[in-house]
């Protein structure tokens, strides 16, 4: 940022502020009524268009300072029905620096050794509220600082760890996040990556925090769940659904007819091992249950005599009737008819056993 050589004994009206331009006229009503500056006291009367302000050159530098002390926001103008407050500003080729939102634990001292890396600091005061608020006189907590600039300050600067806005006139504005002159705000892309971030980081610290609630019940279904898929996964059952033997001898087998077919083998669930464990429980509890003809369990039903069904039959009354007929026609030797059930005058077919 290059250094522009100061006007001489001049001071400024600063005309960014108004929503229209004042004309000549008007300024120079201002100036002769408002200021009450004498022609002979004012030695160039000058609009910039560039900087938009009106330069004012006394005869000499006191009247200049004097003007600016004494009339800087207490005059208005009214421009296209709208007041307007008037601010002075000396033409020494200082910029007033306003440092907005620090505390009062950072200092003038510190303030202006921070402002020195950007130019001259020509001066440094505390703002107070005006006349019109119920607090005039306190202090506002902004600082205005003179200065002469020799580079720009970003928009967010940090003074003893800090964060504060910084204004001044012709500042080019930066973004908060990545202090880039493009944007600002909200459509920063740095900013959106670091509100995700946070998203992030704040869901899994949800996530680690929240944990299930356990009960008796949960771990019960949750280990009755894990059986039932054990149970699925296994290999399949390939004897038939109902079928009744007989503990060391023939097997009768309920076919859905309603019929018994004989075989030599013993059956049940299982080869091997297996019958000999399955044997052996069944005359466990036909000891425990000698009272009881028939005891039910989830997954037998265990008869008189040994009698095995290794599933719950289909039809109780059926096959209970069917059950009967074949447990009093069974021989001692074992043998059984073939069929529960005969038409009149049929023979009686004899099974030989092998």
């Amino acid at each position: 940022m290059s250094q522009v050589q100061t006007r001489e004994n001049t001071f400024k009206v600063l005309l960014s502020n108004f929503p229209k331009r004042p004309t000549f006229e008007e300024l120079h009503k201002f100036v002769h009524v408002n200021l009450a500056l004498r022609p002979e006291q004012v030695k160039r009367l000058q609009i910039n268009h560039a900087q938009n302000c009106a330069h004012v050159k006394c005869s000499e530098l006191k009247i200049a300072q004097d003007i600016v002390a004494m009339h800087n926001e207490k005059h208005e103008l009214v421009i296209n029905k709208t007041k307007v407050k008037v601010r002075l500003m000396m033409e020494d080729g200082g910029v007033e620096v306003k440092i907005h939102d620090l505390s009062e634990n950072v200092t003038d001292d510190e303030i202006v050794a921070f402002l020195r890396h950007y130019g001259d600091v020509l001066s440094i005061q505390e703002t107070v509220w005006g006349e019109k608020f119920a607090f005039r006189g306190v202090s506002s907590g902004i600082r205005i600082a003179k200065m002469v600039l020799r580079r720009h300050i970003k928009s967010f600067v940090s003074i003893r760890n800090e964060l504060t806005l910084v204004t001044y006139t012709g500042q080019p504005a930066t973004c908060r996040h990545c202090t880039l002159t493009q944007h600002i705000g909200m459509s920063c892309v740095e900013n959106k990556k670091l509100l995700g971030q946070k998203a992030d980081l704040s869901e899994r610290l949800k996530s680690s925090q929240i944990t299930a609630p356990q009960s008796y019940a949960g771990v019960v279904n949750e280990g009755t769940s894990t059986t039932v898929l054990q149970t699925q996964t296994g290999p399949p059952q390939t004897n038939p659904i109902d079928c009744i033997s007989i503990s060391g001898t023939d097997t009768a087998t309920i076919l859905p007819n309603h019929s018994t077919e004989i075989t030599n083998e013993l059956s049940g669930i299982g080869t091997g091992d297996d019958n000999e464990h399955q044997i052996e429980n069944s005359r466990n509890e036909e000891s425990n249950d000698e009272e009881m003809p028939i005891s039910m369990t989830p997954a037998n039903m265990i008869l008189e005599n040994n009698f095995k069904v290794p599933f719950p039959i289909r039809d109780p009354k059926t096959s209970l009737d069917t059950i009967s007929e074949s447990e009093s026609d069974i021989s001692p030797g074992g043998s059984a008819p073939n069929s529960g059930r005969r038409g009149p005058g049929r023979p009686k077919k004899k099974k030989t056993r092998h």
